[in-house]
């Protein structure tokens, strides 16, 4: 009569080697972070400090730098205080150039009176119809002249004089005996100088 029992599986069975197997697979996958770990990891390097020398040494460049860009500042702050101090004398200067001619022009206009004035006098002077108010036009002309003269204006000496082309128009030339070359024997129209601007060369006759 055949049995009918069916064998169980023995201790050596193929389960007990894929388990093993499943183990050691386990075990090599827990390990191979630690590995890659191990591998990946930058291996520190020493660095080399400074020596003392050259601690010393890059101070030194530092403080003459640092010295040289003072400096520099320095000079451009001199160089600019000494052109503003330039500056402001030249506009004191101009302000008091332009105060000390402001009337220039206006006694220019007031030559032609005076010249009106002087020929009157010395033509007009003569007559014998003139006499009665010949003092009255005097003293105005005079009169005149002191306050032109208050205000900075002055003749320009001609007659006798050297012949002097900043002051003086030659507009005619003779010989004359006793007098040598170049002296202003005439003068037909008299110049004049705002303080020390000629307002007006003498127009003049001068030996030749």
């Amino acid at each position: 009569m055949p049995d009918n029992k069916t064998s169980s599986p023995t201790p050596d069975t193929p389960v007990n080697a894929s388990k093993t197997t499943e183990s050691q697979e386990s075990v090599d996958l827990d390990s191979a972070p630690t590995a890659e770990k191990k591998a990946s990891k930058p291996k520190k390097t020493k660095e080399k400090s400074p020596t003392k020398d050259e601690q010393i040494t890059a101070k030194d460049a530092e403080i003459v730098r640092l010295t040289a860009e003072v400096n520099a500042l320095k000079d451009q702050l001199l160089r600019e205080q000494a052109e503003l101090v330039n500056f402001k004398r030249r506009i004191t200067d101009e302000k008091i150039k332009d105060r000390k001619f402001a009337n220039a022009d206006l006694f220019k206009t007031l030559l032609p009176v005076v010249d009106h004035l002087e020929a009157a006098l010395k033509v007009e002077g003569q007559k014998e119809d003139f006499q009665a108010f010949y003092p009255n036009f005097k003293k105005l002309h005079e009169n005149f002249l002191t306050a032109l003269k208050d205000g900075g204006l002055e003749p320009v000496e001609a007659e006798g004089k050297p012949f002097d082309p900043t002051v003086h128009e030659a507009v005619m030339q003779e010989a004359k005996d006793g007098v040598e070359a170049g002296v202003v024997i005439e003068e037909f129209q008299k110049g004049y100088r705002y303080h020390d601007r000629i307002l007006r060369p003498s127009m003049v006759k001068v030996s030749e």
